[in-house]
């Protein structure tokens, strides 16, 4: 995130970027309980949100302003906004119950859908985007071995987990059917060394 030095966020996890590019945010991972914000433009620190004693592991937002912080610790999404004038994070409190070790969150491309890789739970949960701060988890899918990170396909109906530290690690594909709608497509692929 540039040059921008976080006082209070020692180390960064997690980052991710505002839709139009005018923040970034950043995670110092577990057991770390703050989320910072960068103005991308000026390289200066907007401000940095100590969820304590919640922590904040790894960031993801949706175009919409809708911010979800993965609390690894306690196996839960924190839901935040953040202003899209000024950069300033609202914390109304919310927080959903997910799999356990909430690691990464990725948002659809449309801003609808969010999913939540559950590295200790070996899951992925769905989570629901209605609107600004308006999250919902919809579902869980099983069987997914330690997964690490979860990403997108462009056109938002595929998304493809890391699954790691298995005899060989390799990527899930899950079938995004709607919004908050995914199930396991079944496919694995190996990653190739």
């Amino acid at each position: 995130l540039g040059n921008a030095t976080f006082a209070l966020l020692p180390t960064t996890e997690d980052v991710a970027i505002t839709a139009d590019g005018r923040f970034g945010l950043a995670t110092g991972g577990n057991p770390n309980t703050y989320v910072g914000v960068v103005n991308v433009a000026t390289r200066t620190v907007v401000q940095e949100l100590n969820l304590s004693p919640r922590n904040a592991q790894s960031v993801a937002v949706a175009p919409n302003g809708t911010v979800l912080v993965g609390d690894f610790g306690n196996s839960r999404v924190h839901v935040l906004t953040i202003n899209p004038s000024t950069g300033i994070l609202t914390d109304p409190g919310i927080a959903l119950t997910v799999g356990s070790g909430p690691i990464n969150i990725a948002v659809s491309p449309d801003g609808q859908t969010a999913l939540v890789a559950n590295w200790l739970g070996g899951s992925i949960s769905v989570l629901r985007i209605t609107g600004a701060g308006a999250v919902s988890v919809t579902g869980t899918i099983p069987n997914i071995r330690q997964p690490q990170t979860v990403a997108f396909r462009p056109d938002g109906v595929r998304a493809y987990v890391l699954q790691v530290f298995l005899p060989a690690d390799s990527i899930a594909t899950l079938r995004v059917v709607g919004p908050g709608n995914v199930t396991n497509a079944g496919l694995r692929s190996p990653v190739l060394n």
